[in-house]
């Protein structure tokens, strides 16, 4: 949700005295883009019902994953199920094509009268 958040958890009263650079509560109510929040069960550092808080104030379209054994410093990458499926799941990002491109022979004439492609 926020730095304070996290410091009024562990030092209470003395939260107050932490300048608060990411006010992700107050902001995300107003993202409109798809988001996707990936937030790790094992995080220590920053609780996992702050990423679930943000995730049910988000009004865009959604999704909200929790990778069993991600910490707070566990890379993305380490593990598919973390970030990159998730990420082609919900962004539908087209397949890899392994096939040779083809490239038509009108499309390298260079006289702009010539280039007429076919209907």
């Amino acid at each position: 949700l926020s730095i304070q958040s996290v410091c009024r958890e562990t030092l209470g009263v003395f939260s107050s005295l932490v300048t608060d650079r990411f006010v992700n509560f107050d902001k995300m109510p107003h993202v409109t883009s798809p988001t996707l929040i990936v937030h790790g069960k094992k995080d220590s550092l920053v609780p996992m019902t702050h990423g679930r808080q943000l995730h049910e104030i988000c009004r865009a379209r959604k999704m909200f994953v929790a990778p069993e054994a991600m910490e707070h410093n566990t890379s993305l990458m380490s593990e598919p199920n973390y970030f990159v499926m998730p990420m082609l799941q919900f962004f539908a990002l087209p397949d890899y094509i392994f096939d040779d491109i083809t490239v038509p022979d009108w499309a390298y004439r260079k006289k702009r009268h010539e280039w007429n492609p076919p209907l």
